[in-house]
């Protein structure tokens, strides 16, 4: 009896019930040794930054809506993080590299 495996591919995932355009999101300069600039086309009030074992590092609400914030880098050790920006309900997700 021979066992069959199908691949398929998921072009579909939402990354939350409120829409987010994932394009509008640009975290620079990628990697940085000191500060990251994020820009976005949509407001965001709130972002966190997880390291890749997904411990919370950071978890910063801004006292405005915002579509550009710097964040200085200098509190965590150089590696590979993610930043969540926040709007509401709506959340999104980038890897930025800490040199």
């Amino acid at each position: 009896n021979a066992t069959q495996f199908a691949w398929h591919k998921n072009n579909s995932i939402t990354l939350s019930s409120d829409e987010f355009n994932a394009a509008t999101f640009t975290i620079y300069p990628n990697p940085s040794a000191s500060e990251i600039n994020i820009t976005s086309q949509t407001a965001f009030d709130h972002y966190k930054i997880y390291d890749t074992n997904g411990r919370l590092l950071n978890d910063v609400t801004l006292p405005n809506l915002n579509t550009e914030t710097k964040i200085d880098l200098n509190s965590i050790s150089t590696g590979v993080y993610f930043l969540e920006i926040q709007m509401g309900t709506a959340k999104q997700l980038q890897k930025f590299i800490k040199n």
